[in-house]
Formats: C-alpha cells, structure tokens, sequence
C-alpha cells in the first residue's frame, strides 16, 4: 500500500493473511464506492473501484463444516450445481483486510471464497465472472443487499453499475494505469461510527422510498461524469461531484446519519472538501480525493482530528486470485 507521508493507520497490516501452511489461500481486493450508494438494487448507476487492501480466505481439508459466517456456507448452493464442480466441504478461515470500515470486506470474503472453492474443486477454468456471481447471491440471502460490491472485488478496476439482484453487469472498465504514487488517490477516514447494514436496507425500501427515488434521480445522471472524471484524474471534478452527491445523501438519514455529517462539517472548515460517505452502512468510512504530492491534508488531520484514524489508498487493477497454495489442499 502507498501511504502520504506521516498518515496514521489503524493496528492493522493490510498485506497481513492468514496462517496459510496446509490452506489454500484466495484473495479479493476491497473497494470504495465513488459514486451511488445502495443504486445498484434500486435500478440506477453506481461507480465502484477496487483499491490496494485486500480480504484473504484461507481453504482447508475436505470434511469440515463451513463456518455459518458471512453466507459462506450458502455458496455450495450457487457452485456446485455444475456438472464439472464436486464441491466437498472445506475449512474456512477469514482474514477481511480491514474490518468494519464500509469498504466491501464481506463482499471481498464471499467473492474469494467463491473463486478458492471453485479452485480446489474443479478442474475446469475458474470464471471470476461465476464466482462473483455465486458470492452475490449466497450474500443477498443473507443481508438482500446489492451486488456492486462483487464486481469491485471481483473484477478490480473501476466499474460504472446498475442493474438489480441478478444482473451483475459490468458496463465499463479501465486498467487504472495512471493510479497510484503519482497519480490520483484518495483518503479514507474511519469515523469508528458503527454501521447498520441490515437496518438500513429495510428503511431505504420502506420509510425512505420516496427519498431514495428522488436520490437515484439526481445521482444516476452524474455517474458517467463521475466515472470520466476518476478515469481522467480530474481531481477539481471529483471534489465538486462528490459535494453534489453529498448533498443529494443527506436526504437519507439512515445513509447519512447527524453523527457523520457533522464529521463532514468539520472537516469542511479545516478546508478538507470533496469529502463524501463510502459503503452507506449508516457509519464506517468517509472518502475525498487526495491531490497527488500534497501533504496538506496529513498535516491537517494530524492537527485538527487526532481521535480519527485514516490512510491513502490508490485504486487496484489485482483481481481476484489464488495466492498460496500449500499441503492438505482439497481437491474435491
């Protein structure tokens, strides 16, 4: 990972995995949604970026039960009905890259699961498209919530989506080629406000319809201005699309709660703009663009918000892959 000088990090090793010496291991990069949240199941356009911290599952030897966590144990349902698949059960264990921010770790775990089981029980080759779209159905049964989270983890890049449950289309992609130490990056702020997923699900398809139909309105006409603007780095953009958005969220008080707007605010008047909510759990991470070579904003979080954990993340092109193989691997 690419840190700005002098920004602070939670106890966390984002590279760290699983003691892996007799697993398989798979892994999935997180992501960041730049523009759109919750759209995705609510037929509008969502923008999602893979970025460099990863979620690990380790695979272990057949014969064990599946874990009830995170859905995993419903992803036999949605794999093994292919006459080339003999999927037998395995261990899981679960290393999320950074838990609890509203970063997508539970998409990121399912969609390695999905590719690892695929891995060690098939022999036929593994279609990341199959495991993402196994990953997504085995999670709606558990949290109904959408599916651009998988595409992110899946695919990496940068995605514009829509669509609803069972869709999964990928409508664009970029290799991300000017990302990273010089390029753009972002900011993503760890308010260590709990999230509410499941909660906010509900709400948002019930007390707030109306107001989520007047958000997907406003929003979905900026995705592909969004989605050119990240394409092109175009940093004064996003800070002015990000506002727009912004402003369009807090309409939707159990996506943008008081405790996370006043954060914002905050942050406004220390000159720190562009600042919008990523992953619409109700808390979790706040997300700007960073303005490549400056220190200003590291300086100005350190000063102003000491309480406030944060690091810069650049967008990651990595897919979903294996990454160590050792003994005692399943082999179906």
């Amino acid at each position: 990972m690419e840190k700005a000088p002098n920004i602070r990090r939670r106890d966390i090793d984002a590279a760290h995995a699983p003691d892996c010496s007799c697993y398989r291991q798979t892994s999935a990069p997180l992501r960041i949604c730049l523009m759109g949240e919750h759209l995705d199941w609510h037929g509008g356009n969502s923008v999602v970026a893979a970025i460099q911290h990863r979620a690990f599952v380790g695979l272990g030897r057949p014969g064990l039960k599946l874990p009830r966590v995170l859905g995993i144990d419903r992803l036999t349902r949605y794999l093994s009905n292919e006459k080339t698949l003999s999927l037998q059960p395995v261990a899981v264990r679960v290393h999320p890259g950074l838990d609890g921010l509203g970063l997508g770790s539970t998409s990121a775990v399912m969609v390695a699961a999905a590719f690892g089981m695929q891995s060690v029980a098939s022999s036929v080759y593994i279609r990341q498209a199959r495991a993402v779209d196994a990953a997504y159905r085995a999670e709606f049964e558990v949290f109904k919530g959408g599916g651009m989270d998988h595409i992110a983890s899946g695919f990496a890049g940068i995605a514009l989506t829509s669509g609803g449950f069972g869709a999964l289309p990928v409508v664009d992609r970029h290799e991300l080629k000017s990302f990273g130490q010089d390029g753009l990056s972002f900011i993503v702020i760890d308010t260590r406000i709990p999230k509410q997923s499941g909660s906010i699900m509900r709400q948002l398809r019930t007390e707030y319809k109306k107001e989520m139909q007047d958000y997907a309105n406003s929003v979905s006409d900026l995705s592909d201005v969004v989605f050119d603007s990240i394409v092109a780095g175009n940093v004064d953009n996003i800070v002015q699309l990000f506002e727009a958005v912004q402003r369009q969220m807090v309409r939707l008080p159990p996506v943008c709660p008081p405790s996370l707007i006043e954060i914002i605010e905050e942050l406004a008047r220390h000159k720190i703009r562009g600042v919008k909510v990523c992953g619409s759990g109700g808390g979790g991470a706040l997300i700007f663009p960073h303005i490549p070579g400056s220190t200003e904003h590291a300086t100005i979080l350190d000063k102003f918000f000491p309480k406030l954990s944060y690091f810069r993340t650049g967008l990651s092109d990595d897919p979903v892959r294996t990454d160590h193989e050792g003994a005692g691997v399943c082999s179906g």
